[in-house]
């Protein structure tokens, strides 16, 4: 009972800071099971799972993400290589599926066999109808049941917010695990921290559900000194559901360094 009790008391903390390498949009991971054919026989198997990021690449110089599966027999030679191209505007070379946002590139990717595709630092409402990523070169899909993050948001890119407001420089932070199954409840004890540039800014904490319309739980004036937006003790604290989206942004944002606290909530 005690030890119970030490791990619900435990305390989080999740620190989200503003650059290109702490913005992540997509957890993704792939599962070496062999692939069947009509007789049910083990004719090949995935080998290898490989994903490519070109900012500009799809339609209309847009995003494209490209999955490549290299398959192996049981001798390990090369039996085939398989190439799924996703493209975030319409009018890409080749025959692209078109995903305009962050929800529709995981429901695409989700479609492969052996892929699990989820949200990361973003919502699912992001657009990917523009060139605001980083390219990056082909890279391995983690295949030891762990997600691998990838596809890295530029941040200098002005964007829309959660709200719609359009031409606002974004920083997410999402807290919990990429996943379906993460919707327990947190205890919200403290949100903290400082930035630079908030003309028209706001910081807002959200619950980013897929599927689901988005849940607003907090939304404060942005400032650039050291500020406590949320303050509680354990035991006042208010339980929210998780999986929760931390946005920050502004007309002007070049810096930004928060803490969020939270403890295991009830239900």
């Amino acid at each position: 009972m005690e030890q119970n009790r030490a791990l619900t008391d435990a305390v989080r903390v999740d620190r989200m800071q503003f650059g290109d390498a702490y913005m992540p949009i997509l957890a993704i991971k792939a599962s070496l099971v062999p692939q069947r054919n009509e007789h049910d026989n083990i004719s090949a198997r995935p080998g290898l799972y490989q994903i490519t990021i070109s900012k500009d690449g799809g339609g209309g110089s847009k995003l494209r993400v490209t999955v490549t599966i290299t398959n192996k027999t049981t001798a390990g030679a090369t039996a085939s290589t398989t190439t799924h191209v996703f493209d975030g505007a319409a009018g890409g070379s080749g025959t692209p599926t078109v995903c305009a946002t962050l929800k529709d590139l995981i429901d695409g990717l989700n479609a492969i066999e052996g892929i699990t595709a989820f949200a990361a630092h973003a919502p699912h409402s992001l657009s990917l109808a523009t060139n605001d990523f980083v390219t990056a070169a082909i890279a391995g899909i983690r295949t030891d049941n762990k997600f691998g993050l990838c596809l890295y948001r530029d941040v200098s890119e002005a964007g829309t917010d959660v709200k719609g407001n359009a031409s606002k420089i974004l920083c997410y932070m999402r807290i919990g695990n990429p996943e379906l199954r993460d919707s327990g409840y947190l205890r919200l004890l403290s949100i903290d921290g400082a930035c630079t540039g908030v003309t028209g800014g706001t910081l807002r904490l959200l619950r980013d559900a897929y599927g689901k319309d988005k849940e607003y739980l907090y939304e404060k004036t942005l400032a650039e000194a050291q500020t406590a937006y949320v303050t509680n003790t354990k035991d006042n604290a208010d339980s929210v559901q998780c999986p929760l989206l931390l946005e920050v942004a502004s007309d002007d944002l070049s810096a930004a360094d928060y803490i969020v606290k939270t403890m295991q909530g009830q239900w």
